[in-house]
């Protein structure tokens, strides 16, 4: 039932590879650097929506379509490209996948106990075709990395270029600074 708008900002980043620092960028340029303005947030997904649901969209109230706290709106999402609207303004970054790996491993022993070794965590996801998966999908992104919609990184250069990644974020919002 969402209701895209052309100003709308997805960042449709796959797991592991800047999501959560993009839409940091994004939320904060949006609201000229204040955290929440007058409403406080415990998490970003209080804020910025995901596309695809998760546990986020089972709370009550929640609703795609109502305004953000800042313009233009911003969603997170893991859509692939074929899948992304593309009425929308869509940033994706891609991230060497050994490094996905690692803070895959990282991330998911945060939340499963588990005694699991880097080695086998990684036979886990590279056997059922994730590393075909992650490349079809940069190749995708890559074919539009020129059109006027589509903003393209590498998770290395946002944080080797961090500043000029943010102004190039900024611009491609079309939010004053």
């Amino acid at each position: 039932n969402w209701k895209s708008r052309p100003s709308d900002v997805v960042v449709a980043v796959p797991p592991k590879s800047g999501t959560t620092w993009l839409l940091q960028i994004a939320h904060q340029l949006r609201m000229k650097g204040a955290w929440g303005g007058t409403a406080d947030f415990e998490d970003q997904m209080d804020v910025v929506p995901m596309l695809e649901g998760g546990p986020a969209s089972l709370l009550p109230g929640n609703d795609f379509n109502k305004e953000q706290l800042g313009l233009p709106r911003v969603f997170k999402s893991h859509l692939r490209y074929q899948t992304c609207p593309d009425n929308v303004k869509r940033i994706y970054c891609f991230r060497d996948l050994r490094d996905v790996l690692v803070s895959d491993w990282h991330f998911t022993s945060s939340i499963v106990a588990s005694e699991i070794p880097l080695s086998a965590f990684a036979l886990l996801r590279v056997v059922p075709g994730g590393v075909d998966r992650a490349l079809n999908n940069l190749c995708d992104w890559w074919e539009h990395r020129h059109d006027p919609n589509v903003c393209f990184f590498f998770y290395d250069d946002l944080a080797e270029q961090h500043l000029d990644s943010v102004i190039r974020v900024q611009n491609f919002m079309q939010v004053d600074g």
